[in-house]
């Protein structure tokens, strides 16, 4: 029963963690600090970014220069730069051309390594560095489908109704269904993918939360919250 009640607060605090906010050393930095420098666009609405061709946007003091990227008829990569200024209001980042032209884009969430945005065609993850295009894809491959929990820490799952908790990926988008004294509980929302680390974006609640892959194999997935040492394993339906 011991065992149990850890479970449950393991799955609970996987579902807290999907709407937790970013680490409290960053919040002590204001948007505009954090804000300063280049950032690589490396998620676009969900789907990974070949690096060649990965967009860029560089902020220094309350200038702005965005650079878009790509191929050209003769197949060579060709980038054009648009220089302008910017402001942060709350959550909304103020983009404003050379020609006085104004954009807003909600900004979900902001640390001094990544930036979240979100845009008409979903959610766009900016990094300070670009990650391998090839490794992100596999990975988002492999993680499709739907995993049904079996064990916790190591340990199998014998109690039924914790059995029937599972986490249903599809694209780009994942349903993370757990049970607590009978009720159930669905957490849904939208993942992308960096080099070690799984980043979990739900779009309900603008926050993020992160967790460590620590197995990825055909039929077997092991999480480790990376704020605590549990750690939960699924198997392939």
């Amino acid at each position: 029963m011991k065992n149990v009640a850890f479970l449950k607060s393991a799955l609970m605090a996987v579902s807290i963690l999907f709407f937790a906010a970013s680490c409290s050393k960053d919040k002590e930095e204001s948007k505009e600090d954090l804000i300063q420098g280049t950032w690589f666009l490396t998620s676009n609405g969900g789907a990974p970014v070949d690096n060649d061709l990965s967009p860029k946007i560089v902020f220094a003091n309350n200038k702005v220069t965005i650079t878009s990227v790509y191929k050209n008829e003769q197949d060579k990569i060709v980038e054009e730069s648009e220089e302008g200024t910017f402001r942060i209001e709350g959550n909304t980042l103020i983009l404003i051309s050379s020609k006085m032209v104004e954009g807003r884009t909600e900004i979900v969430s902001l640390t001094s390594s990544e930036m979240v945005l979100k845009t008409k065609r979903g959610i766009d993850v900016y990094r300070r560095t670009k990650i391998a295009y090839e490794e992100v894809h596999a990975t988002q491959k492999s993680l499709q489908g739907t995993w049904n929990l079996n064990t916790y820490n190591g340990t199998s799952v014998t109690d039924e109704q914790m059995k029937k908790s599972n986490l249903v990926i599809a694209d780009d988008n994942f349903t993370l269904t757990t049970y607590e004294d009978g009720k159930e509980k669905v957490v849904k929302g939208t993942f992308v993918i960096e080099k070690g680390n799984r980043i979990i974006v739900t779009e309900s609640a603008q926050k993020t939360a992160r967790y460590q892959v620590v197995i990825l194999e055909k039929d077997k997935l092991s999480i480790k919250l990376m704020s605590e040492d549990d750690v939960l394993g699924f198997v392939k339906k």
